[in-house]
């Protein structure tokens, strides 16, 4: 899976310090992921939940050191499409990274009405 932007958790780590050593493990994980769908991402980390925001769309909530704090992306699995030649082309995975706050924070759940 491919991470948009690396440069996200900089400014995370920038806010919540604590959470820098957990966050580059799941950033580690997630690199090395090939996620085709929310059951297959659930074998890496099964209390990933998708949350359904104000615009309609799907978040994707990771919990991370041990539910302390909350990393809200949107996830475009990978898949595979056809060509215009008709053969099949392979479709990078991505995960979007948009807040990473503490449990408090994300239970305001201000953060929905900005996605």
């Amino acid at each position: 899976m491919r991470v948009i932007k690396r440069a996200k958790l900089d400014e995370f780590f920038q806010t919540h310090k604590q959470g820098t050593k957990p966050l580059l493990r799941w950033y580690e994980i997630v690199r090395k992921a090939h996620w085709r769908n929310l059951s297959e991402m659930r074998t890496t980390f099964p209390s990933a939940d998708e949350v359904t925001v104000a615009s309609g769309a799907k978040a994707v909530v990771f919990n991370i050191k041990k539910n302390e704090y909350r990393l809200i992306t949107a996830v475009h699995y990978e898949r595979t499409v056809k060509d215009q030649d008709g053969n099949n082309k392979w479709v990078e995975g991505k995960v979007y990274l948009f807040f990473f706050l503490t449990h408090p924070e994300y239970d305001k759940n201000l953060w929905k009405a900005q996605l």
